[in-house]
């Protein structure tokens, strides 16, 4: 009886796990930013997991302050520091980039997927599951984590 609770309990482990993991994952949904500069920096050190997080922020910060870009760059580079925030679990402001992005390009599928993992991590999942249809029915570029987290 007791082998058969540490199994389950093993089990239970494993998938908590593997969820956590997953929806970590959607936080690495990041935008590419077309061009050289702050926006093209802040995409790189976006995608690269092992950069110092306040740096790149700073950068992203200093794209969308000091840098001319397209409304499709300037959503993306929102994206990737909501991205980097989401990663530090500043959700709120993660969010607040991700509103941002979305007022720029309505569109924007890895916005609304972000978004939604964003609202699971902070327990509002009427919000998150919102957000996840949406990237749904925008083609978010990764369909099984939006099908996945909903």
């Amino acid at each position: 009886m007791v082998k058969k609770k540490r199994f389950d309990m093993k089990i239970k482990l494993v998938i908590v796990a593997a969820v956590t993991a997953l929806i970590a994952e959607t936080a690495s949904t990041q935008v590419f930013v077309i061009g050289k500069g702050l926006g093209g920096e802040c995409f790189q050190k976006t995608e690269n997991r092992f950069s110092n997080f306040r740096v790149a922020e700073q950068v992203c910060t200093r794209a969308l302050r000091e840098q001319t870009m397209t409304r499709q760059n300037r959503a993306a580079t929102y994206v990737n520091r909501g991205v980097l925030r989401m990663r530090e679990g500043l959700y709120e402001q993660a969010l607040a980039d991700y509103s941002e992005a979305l007022s720029l390009r309505p569109e924007m599928g890895a916005a609304y997927l972000n978004q939604g993992a964003a609202h699971i991590y902070l327990k509002d999942f009427d919000s998150a599951l919102v957000a996840l249809n949406r990237a749904i029915d925008l083609d978010s570029p990764d369909l099984f984590a939006a099908h996945y987290n909903r």
